[in-house]
Order: C-alpha cells, then structure tokens, then sequence
C-alpha cells in the first residue's frame, strides 16, 4: 500500500526469485547406525549451496547413503565427517494469500483470500493508512484460513 492509497492488492508471486535459506539438519540415531537417502526439492528454484556438497539435478537435491551413528549424531558422507546437512537456493515465491485493503473515510477493511490448498494458521495484517488513524495502525488477526475461503 503506497502513501494516500486507498487499496492495496499483495502480489501473487515474487517480481525477483527469493534466496531461501533452511536451516541446518541434523540427525540422531537410537542406538544402532543408519543408511539414509536424502533428497529435497525446490519447485519452481533451483538449489544454489549444499554442505556437503550433495547431487543436484534441476530442482532436485540429493545425499545418498548418509550413514548416522548414535556415538555422536555426526553424518558420515562420501568418507567424511559432518555434523549436519545444510542446503539453500532460489526459488520464486507464491504467496498463497490474496489480501486487499480498503480504506475510506471512517474504516480499513480488510479482504483475505487463502489461494493455497492448506489451512494457513495466525494470518496477521497491519495497515498505517495516512487519511485515517494518522497516529494508529489498523491490524486484523486470522486465527486460521481454509483452502479457497475469504474472510473480511
């Protein structure tokens, strides 16, 4: 929402592809070592880093036979000891919300929209209209949204 705007509409995706980080994975084993095959996806990206480096193939990042051991939690991989697995890259972000506001005079109106196919849980707006409440904020608190549902 821009100065003196009175609607403001949330882009469905990303102008610029996002650089998602994940955090580290780490792994425990009970009490005797496994043999893992881990792989991750990125739909609509493409991985940039993997530690240790892992096979890539398009969206696709692949460890394969990562052995766990309970002695210590490391991973062991390609003959190497790590303490975690950790990867991140490029994706262009949907953002499964369609969210309008409309100020007039009196009110800020808020119009959201869930374009996902899962509930999306603690769904918080705050709106700073400059003809209205010019020392406040508008907000509005969704406790959840199902798949195609609008709430206002």
């Amino acid at each position: 929402m821009g100065y003196d705007s009175h609607e403001a509409l949330l882009p469905g995706e990303s102008p610029e592809p996002v650089l998602v980080r994940k955090p580290y994975i780490y792994f425990h084993a009970a009490n005797t070592p496994v043999v893992l095959n881990i792989s991750i996806t990125f739909p609509k990206g493409q991985p940039l880093t993997t530690i240790p480096e892992a096979k890539k193939n398009g969206s696709l990042i692949t460890w394969e036979k990562v052995k766990v051991t309970p002695q210590d939690n490391d991973i062991e991989y390609q003959g190497e000891k790590f303490p975690y697995l950790f990867y991140e890259g490029k994706t262009n972000y949907c953002n499964p919300l369609k969210v309008e506001i409309i100020v007039d005079d009196q009110t800020v109106t808020f119009k959201v929209k869930n374009l996902a196919d899962i509930t999306i849980k603690h769904i918080f707006l705050i709106c700073k209209p400059t003809n209205y409440l010019s020392s406040g904020f508008a907000y509005t608190w969704l406790k959840e949204l199902e798949p195609n549902r609008q709430k206002k």
